[in-house]
């Protein structure tokens, strides 16, 4: 027996019978009208005058034709009424009173709806007073900061205090091009004539495109698998009813009354422009107090420069006596915007910028492999075993930051603040994040590129983000307000290698980019982090030979290379992944036909990274072949489909990028340096004679 396809293909189907129907009706649409221009143009040349009889002929055909039309249409009324399929004229019908009935429904339902309306349009006001009131101080906070941000930066640049927003507008939205102004017909002399010879050349053009758009063959049809005007509109209402309606429970709203939250989502934007309005007013009138302060505080200031300039030496003098003996300030405490924001203020703004991130379940068991003692014996590329990365990610990160006390008895030495994670893609490495933080249970602040592209703007926006983090993570880690204890914190940096882009003659590092935080982050690296502050900094990369191999020593204390799997990992790995699409599938033991075929299927696969074995896995046991597991059980040819598709991208980049890493640890390690010692020692000649030479240079 047959079970019955699911409703999804079902659906599939619908929208390709409809489109390949579309189709068709448009291809007959474009042959009919075709059809109808040849009959038009044959018509148009052999027409003449026709005589009195054909004419006559025509009308008597028509007039018959009609009225044997409407012959026709009575009888068959009459034969509708004989049948009992219609009432007869004049008589009152069976469902009359179903009828009525709906008609009362009908009526009711437009009476509900105008009453909607109006209720709709009355709560639109309230609505507007209550986002102005929950939302509006948060709107204008927002904007005050934005411009006042411009401000700052203006200031800095051109040494000169702006009148008005008008350039803050140029820079955040840049004028669009101006229509052209339409002549209306109206001038007259000579450029009236003008007007009228143009138009007479674009009529003659016209007519000319036109006969050879005629003789020119038909359009051809769209393909079948090309996106459509229907199927681009028929997926943007299928994403907005997702994104608004599918979540939504609408079944206790019988009345069909609005929905308060989507109606605010369209308020959001009047209540937004009323404050921006006033927050300008307000800016505007402080831009020119604050400048008409400063000139008139410029001319007393000429009066009275001798006894100002000899008693700011005197400030000067007594400022640096005062400080010193004091460690230098973090740059973050001069920005006067965030002197008097709480601990949860901080977080606040760092929740609201949606850099504290949620993260899985993970364990650091769960980086599959063994311990390698003889390095590795298949692969080229020789790198730590996973059992090894598993107990330093323990020692370095997991057991330190568990416990305060641990944390704190640490010398400056031992103690680990960051930590470089490099390898290819699917190696793990943001499990390994995650894993780090759900065994310590610590907060996960994710300040990756694609996370900070665009927030915190200015010259001080980078500053203020670090600070940030650092008075969340540093200063309270060991009680929060109220006395509780503090979650350490673990601050997640993808694509690390951006932070310190190297920069050359042939390649320029926009300033513009994620480089704009590495100024701060050493800054805060070096002088801010104790060795009690339960914090660790997390930094993966694929691609760390981009970066400044000297910005990356200084940062990260360690570089730990997360390696393609060997041959004993590669057999796991497959084992364990088919057990768990197994697990996940409610399929309790694994048929043994596929225990052997591991071995060979961890030879194949030679160069792939874990990520991409899962991947193979998944698309081999999709949910329909799991069903029927047990009438066939899985073998080890049904990978190699799978397998073949993955093997060219990733086997090319396990050749070329074993050597970048293996390039890359030797000089992070400075194990190259090593060998070149020993090298040296070996070889004292030829070791003196380097070092003449490097004398030279």
């Amino acid at each position: 027996m047959l079970r019955p396809r699911s409703a999804l293909i079902q659906v599939v189907e619908i929208i390709q019978r409809n489109e390949r129907g579309r189709q068709g009706k448009f291809r007959a649409i474009a042959l009919k009208g075709e059809i109808d221009d040849k009959k038009r143009i044959a018509a148009a040349d052999s027409r003449v005058s026709a005589p009195e009889d054909v004419a006559a002929s025509d009308i008597q055909r028509v007039f018959r034709g009609h009225t044997a039309r409407l012959l026709a249409e009575k009888a068959r009324e009459e034969e509708l009424v004989f049948l009992g399929m219609k009432p007869a004229p004049g008589t009152v019908a069976a469902d009359d009173a179903l009828a009525a009935e709906l008609w009362a429904a009908q009526a009711k339902r437009k009476t509900e709806q105008q009453e909607n309306k109006g209720a709709f349009a009355k709560a639109l006001v309230d609505l507007k007073a209550e986002v102005l009131r929950d939302e509006g101080p948060l709107m204008k906070d927002r904007l005050r900061q934005e411009r006042h941000l411009w401000v700052t930066d203006k200031i800095a640049e051109t040494k000169e205090i702006p009148e008005d927003l008008t350039e803050f507008y140029k820079d955040r939205f840049p004028a669009m091009p101006e229509p052209e102004e339409d002549d209306d017909g109206g001038g007259k002399g000579k450029k009236g004539k003008d007007d009228k010879k143009k138009d007479k050349k674009d009529d003659k053009k016209a007519k000319k495109k036109k006969a050879a758009d005629d003789d020119a063959p038909p359009p051809a049809p769209p393909p079948l698998q090309q996106r459509s005007e229907l199927t681009t509109g028929m997926h943007g209402k299928v994403g907005g009813y997702r994104s608004e309606w599918l979540g939504k429970d609408e079944s206790y709203n019988f009345a069909q009354k609005h929905d308060a939250e989507l109606a605010k989502t369209s308020i959001r934007v009047d209540v937004e422009r009323e404050l921006r309005d006033t927050v300008d007013e307000m800016l505007k009138q402080n831009l020119a107090k604050i400048k008409a302060q400063l000139e008139a505080g410029g001319k007393k200031g000429k009066k009275g420069k001798g006894g100002k300039k000899k008693k700011g030496k005197g400030g000067k003098g007594g400022k640096k006596k005062k400080g010193k003996g004091k460690g230098k300030p973090l740059p973050g405490e001069k920005i006067g915007e965030i002197k008097s924001w709480t601990v949860d203020e901080m977080l606040a703004d760092l929740i609201e910028n949606k850099l504290v991130n949620t993260y899985r379940p993970r364990r650091i068991s769960e980086l599959i492999g063994g311990f390698t003692y003889a390095g590795n014996g298949v692969t080229a590329a020789p790198g730590p075993s996973l059992g090894q990365l598993r107990g330093l990610l323990t020692e370095y990160a997991v057991l330190p930051l568990g416990s305060g006390n641990v944390k704190a008895r640490l010398s400056d030495e031992v103690n680990v603040k960051s930590i470089m994670l490099y390898g290819p893609s699917g190696s793990g490495k943001t499990m390994i994040v995650e894993a780090i933080a759900n065994e310590i249970g610590a907060l996960l602040i994710n300040i990756s590129p694609s996370r900070v592209a665009g927030l915190y703007p200015g010259k001080t926006g980078p500053t203020k983000l670090m600070h940030l983090i650092y008075k969340v993570a540093a200063e309270n880690a060991e009680t929060m307000p109220g006395g509780n204890p503090s979650a350490p914190v673990v601050v997640y940096m993808d694509e690390c290698d951006k932070f310190f882009e190297a920069g050359g003659k042939k390649v320029k590092v926009d300033k513009s980019g994620p480089t704009r935080f590495k100024k701060d982050l050493l800054a805060y690296r070096k002088n801010g982090y104790k060795a009690p502050d339960r914090v660790i900094f997390v930094g993966c990369t694929r691609d760390p030979h981009k970066a400044n191999k000297k910005d990356l020593w200084d940062f990260f204390d360690k570089h730990l290379y997360m390696p393609f799997p060997d041959y004993a990992t590669r057999k796991l790995l497959w084992s364990s992944f088919v057990a768990k699409v197994l697990k996940e599938s409610d399929v309790k033991d694994m048929p043994t036909a596929l225990d052997a075929a591991f071995g060979t299927l961890a030879r194949i696969s030679d160069g792939f990274s874990a990520g991409a074995i899962e991947r193979v896995v998944k698309k081999t046991l999709t949910q329909k072949r799991v069903m029927r597991i047990w009438s066939r059980p899985v073998e080890g040819g049904e990978f190699l489909n799978a397998l073949a598709l993955e093997a060219a991208a990733n086997q090319a980049a396990f050749a070329e990028q074993s050597v970048v890493y293996a390039d890359f640890t030797e000089t992070i390690t400075k194990l190259s340096d090593h060998k070149a010692k020993v090298a040296r020692m070996n070889n004292p000649d030829a070791g003196g004679d380097d070092k003449k030479k490097g004398k030279k240079k």
